[in-house]
């Protein structure tokens, strides 16, 4: 695309009475020739095209030792060309001194989400309204924008070529603001950076405001025999009322009046609803704009051309502190259990001759008609979240008028250092001298509490080795760094939010208490409890207790030994498996309390200062 953008084609002595002027050719070859014309170069995508006849320019007779014939005059259409196509340069040039200018810049509008979330109903009609007035403000925003809003259930598998042409193609110099009235979950998302690359068009994200967009933790999973397994966490972007509002209003579309036939008489359709809610897996909503940027720019959209993303209300004020009826709640998160569960053994495709997802979409639906009402009044009028979205995205292109858009205004703690640092971040941890959890080890060791775990694991280990002779329990085995993980940058927490919460703790010490030893033939951790506060000396020599942020981990815990070739985050399954009678768990009573320091840890495991 980048390169039609600068193809001029001119088509010279291409009219039939033309070609058939050329004696040199037999009529097999004209044929050919205006063939290829018509077929080929006549369709062939480019900036713009023109048609000069033979008659717009005369050659003097050509020299023998000449390269190429000298024009001896030319017509007012050959002028009118070289006007043209200088005027045509200029502006292309233009454009890419000025990359930021509104008046060369498309738009891209798109709505991470799921079905049944309301962008249909959103931008049905805006094409027009927003049209007008943004026709009307074009003196303000400096270009009279078109607007174009297309279905992705109407155009099908080639909606965002579709979209790229659009984005693509220049109408009297007018910028196009496109809003694609498609689903654009994260497997979408590098098509969209590639559009905004190839286009030059800026993102613009629309999502449900702070009322839908918070964190739902998930614990456990169901396979699709049906064996449930408790040990799996995993989380999503969006609220449980997101999911249940937006499955009723699937549900409650009249059979065959939705293009994409996602209605009450596809049968399974809440669980496709479902499967939806299920691409945004370990995306929370703290991180979903960052994993968003991240995807675009490693498909070449860049990122200072990212707007400010759009909030529209989901939820009413009065609603969003109410909580769901307790089985419908229960019932959502067994249905992303089973997704869970399914997607864990590959089957991901939802059929309607699995009996398993038909039980699961029966029982949603009884349970769903059951509390339609109440589901029904959570959300906000349709006129309130039209207006907010319309007010919005003027804003947006108002905002391009005198400045490069950006996603974020910069603060305090935006400087190119502090960010280059931030970006490194892959976790937090509070780091236990391994000689203290040593230590212990030996006491519960000695007093014959640990026997069958050290008989276990010490002939597994590389006791044995004249290198490590001096070392009771050695690295690799028995673990070198040992830590409690408060945190990954990515999951629960973007890579920023996690600095700005541990900036003031990084280095300083904080209590750990052990409580308990947990351990199977592969795994052996601590449990632990991790102080809520610590003291820290100020700089003016005083003291401050400050708090220190819950861990990320339902199992807070210092793992201690894997057996050879397991891997040490599978030691969180160690109370599930105590559960099931497949490991087991000794009480440190009285428990043990050690002193553990928080560090950040970039992507290549080295401690960083930020």
């Amino acid at each position: 695309n980048n390169v039609v953008k600068r193809l001029f084609l001119v088509s010279y002595g291409t009219d039939r009475e033309e070609i058939e002027k050329f004696t040199v050719l037999s009529p097999g070859d004209r044929k050919r020739v205006e063939a290829m014309w018509k077929k080929r170069w006549a369709n062939n995508p480019c900036k713009n095209r023109f048609r000069l006849p033979l008659s717009a320019v005369e050659f003097e007779p050509k020299q023998e030792d000449a390269a190429s014939p000298t024009i001896s005059s030319t017509s007012v259409e050959f002028d009118d060309l070289i006007r043209a196509l200088n005027a045509s340069s200029k502006e292309l040039a233009e454009a890419e001194l000025n990359p930021n200018d509104p008046g060369h810049r498309g738009v891209l509008v798109f709505f991470p989400g799921i079905p049944g979330s309301g962008k249909s109903s959103l931008v049905e009609h805006m094409e027009c309204t927003l049209q007008q007035e943004l026709s009307s403000l074009a003196g303000e925003i400096g270009c009279d924008r078109r607007v174009k809003v297309e279905e992705g259930d109407k155009i099908g598998k080639k909606f965002w070529n579709v979209a790229n042409q659009l984005l693509t193609e220049e109408v009297d110099g007018r910028p196009l603001l496109f809003i694609a009235d498609k689903n654009t979950p994260p497997p979408s998302w590098p098509k969209l950076g590639q559009i905004c690359s190839d286009s030059r068009a800026i993102p613009l994200v629309v999502l449900p405001d702070s009322s839908a967009l918070q964190t739902t933790t998930i614990e456990g999973s169901i396979n699709p025999d049906g064996v449930f397994e408790s040990y799996h966490s995993h989380f999503y972007p969006f609220s449980l009322k997101y999911l249940a509002l937006s499955l009723m209003r699937v549900l409650n579309r009249p059979a065959g009046k939705h293009a994409g036939k996602l209605d009450h008489a596809m049968p399974v359709a809440c669980m496709i609803v479902v499967q939806f809610y299920s691409f945004y897996r370990y995306l929370s909503a703290d991180t979903l704009v960052e994993n968003l940027v991240a995807k675009l720019e490693d498909s070449g959209a860049t990122a200072t051309t990212l707007l400010e993303p759009v909030e529209v209300p989901f939820l009413k004020l009065s609603e969003q502190d109410q909580q769901l009826p307790e089985e419908l709640e229960k019932l959502l998160i067994e249905s992303l259990q089973l997704r869970h569960g399914y997607d864990a053994k590959k089957k991901v495709k939802v059929s309607d001759k699995d009996q398993k997802m038909l039980e699961m979409e029966t029982r949603l639906r009884a349970c769903l008609h059951t509390h339609q009402d109440a589901i029904q009044n959570l959300g906000v009028g349709l006129d309130e979240s039209r207006q907010s979205l319309n007010a919005q995205l003027l804003d947006r292109v108002m905002s391009l008028r005198n400045s490069g858009p950006t996603l974020e205004s910069p603060g305090e703690e935006s400087s190119f250092t502090w960010n280059e640092a931030v970006k490194q971040i892959k976790l937090v941890s509070l780091d236990v001298d391994r000689s203290e959890v040593h230590n212990l080890l030996q006491t519960y060791h000695r007093s014959g509490l640990l026997k069958d775990f050290f008989e276990t694991a010490l002939p597994l280990s590389s006791a044995n080795s004249d290198a490590v002779r001096d070392d009771p329990y050695p690295p690799p085995e028995f673990i070198a760094n040992t830590h409690v993980t408060m945190a990954f940058a990515g999951r629960m927490l973007s890579a920023k939010s996690l600095a700005s919460k541990f900036h003031k703790l990084q280095g300083c010490k904080v209590a750990v208490a052990v409580t308990s030893f947990l351990w199977s033939p592969t795994h052996a951790a601590l449990a632990v409890k991790v102080s809520p506060t610590t003291t820290v000396t100020m700089p003016d020599g005083s003291l401050e207790q400050i708090p220190v942020p819950e861990c990320e981990n339902s199992f807070s815990h210092v793992t201690v030994w894997c057996a050879p070739g397991a891997q040490a985050f599978l030691s969180n399954r160690l109370p599930a498996l105590v559960d099931s009678g497949e490991a087991m768990c000794v009480n440190i009573d009285p428990e043990v309390t050690m002193m553990g320091t928080i560090r950040f840890w970039n992507q290549q495991n080295q401690p960083i200062q930020i």
